[in-house]
């Protein structure tokens, strides 16, 4: 995974929730950091082709919750610029920490034989998701 795809799965924590109000806000944005750590669990797992494709069902399940994050952001109320400002603040080390292992597992999942597409794929759906 390639730099600007790996800071762009950082923004679905912060960015792409906008919209949301303060208290449905940090339950998305929680649910979010928890989405890439889940994401990055999965891909742990993936040693060969095999266990890739033991894991895709997984991986579409996070994609799933992804999207319906996506959705429960768009119906909610918008923060104000300091709410939003606290809520970066208060989850950004998290944020870094889930986007930082997750691109890790990514790339390292990514580099082996047979795995690359499903791996690539996967990354493309979840910045997909939070744009």
């Amino acid at each position: 995974m390639n730099r600007l795809t790996g800071s762009a799965v950082a923004a679905v924590v912060l960015l792409s929730f906008t919209g949301c109000g303060k208290s449905e806000a940090e339950k998305v944005v929680s649910d979010g950091i928890r989405c890439l750590e889940r994401a990055a669990d999965i891909l742990a797992t993936i040693h060969d082709s095999t266990s890739a494709r033991a894991a895709e069902p997984r991986l579409r399940e996070v994609l799933s919750a992804l999207g319906e994050q996506k959705l429960r952001a768009a119906k909610a109320p918008a923060l104000t610029p300091r709410e939003m400002q606290h809520l970066q603040a208060q989850n950004h080390a998290a944020s870094v920490a889930a986007n930082k292992r997750f691109r890790e597992q990514a790339d390292r999942a990514a580099a082996i034989p047979g795995c690359h597409e499903l791996v690539m794929d996967f990354s493309y759906q979840v910045v997909r998701l939070i744009k």
